[in-house]
């Protein structure tokens, strides 16, 4: 395992110890037979719970929790070096602690955790890993909100209810999303980074609750190459030198003030034709402040009753 129990410095590096529960490279089963581990213990549910999968060449394996529903624990060590992508399986994990989360090291090795996840307060995906995917293919539930930094991929996958906010601030990582269903009904910040969408999105609030969006900063970039819809109760600023990049759509039928804002340098690249309004509704875009910029590929359509500053 890694060498430190707590955070420790160091040459600017930060580290962790699973304390032995380091799952056996290439060993397929479940978390239950203490065999699996390197120090011969089968690891217990308990909040502070940290567990270590590596991993490296060209062989996947399956890890299955199988001992508890739901596992307590408090962070997932991700260390692989490998060119294939490991699953983490079985029931469900309950993420406890101001400081818990998933923390990713080594040159790639891509993962996916396929259990469902409830969170008990903020939780956050970190690490000094320089590539590979942790994708969470489950649902995630609970108090809690989603912080992304590192520059590595994670995947948001699932139909999800936790309280939010997304945030991204990983100056060369990602965060991936296959629908608006895996943001939850939660605003969203991007800082640093790329956010991107799997599919065509529609950006809209939930339940009658307002949802907003902030691209801000040199780095900061949202695109979906297949479009984005920006609908009812919902709004988009892009701010400070942020990109927002796709074929865009503003649909927002009078739901809020202005939908989208560009300003103090943000930037709008169209990538294909694109509208502002409806036949049938008011909807408005501003674009202000100096250094703002609106260009790119394909045509804008102004629709009826439709406004741009």
């Amino acid at each position: 395992g890694l060498s430190c129990l707590a955070p420790c410095s160091g040459e600017g590096a930060e580290s962790y110890s699973a304390g032995g529960f380091t799952w056996k490279p290439l060993t397929n089963g479940t978390w239950s037979v203490f065999t699996h581990w390197t120090n011969g213990l089968t690891p217990t549910s308990v909040a502070t719970r940290i567990l270590e999968f590596g991993g490296s060449g060209s062989s996947a394996y399956h890890a299955t929790n199988n001992i508890a529903n739901p596992f307590l624990l408090n962070k997932l060590l991700f260390s692989s070096t490998s060119t294939a992508t490991n699953v983490i399986a079985g029931s469900p994990l309950q993420f406890h602690g101001s400081d818990g989360g998933i923390f990713k090291d080594g040159s790639g090795g891509s993962y996916i955790v396929s259990n469902s996840i409830s969170l008990t307060s903020n939780i956050r995906f970190w690490g000094p890993a320089t590539g590979g995917t942790v994708a969470l293919a489950s649902n995630i539930s609970g108090a809690g909100a989603l912080r992304k930094d590192g520059a590595w991929a994670r995947r948001l996958q699932g139909s999800n209810t936790f309280s939010g906010p997304v945030t991204m601030d990983s100056p060369g990582g990602f965060l991936m999303y296959d629908s608006l269903l895996a943001l939850g009904t939660n605003s969203l910040t991007v800082s640093n980074g790329t956010l991107t969408a799997a599919s065509a999105d529609l950006f809209q609030g939930s339940g009658g609750a307002y949802r907003t969006a902030l691209v801000s900063g040199s780095g900061a970039v949202w695109t979906n190459g297949s479009g984005l819809t920006i609908g009812t109760n919902a709004s988009v600023t892009v701010a400070s030198n942020g990109w927002l990049a796709s074929w865009l759509g503003v649909d927002a039928r009078e739901t809020v003030p202005c939908a989208l804002t560009v300003t103090n340098g943000g930037q709008v690249l169209l990538t294909g034709n694109s509208f502002i309004g409806t036949g049938t509704s008011n909807n408005f875009a501003l674009v202000t402040g100096a250094g703002s910029f609106w260009d790119g590929a394909g045509r804008l359509s102004d629709k009826n009753r439709a406004y741009m500053a």
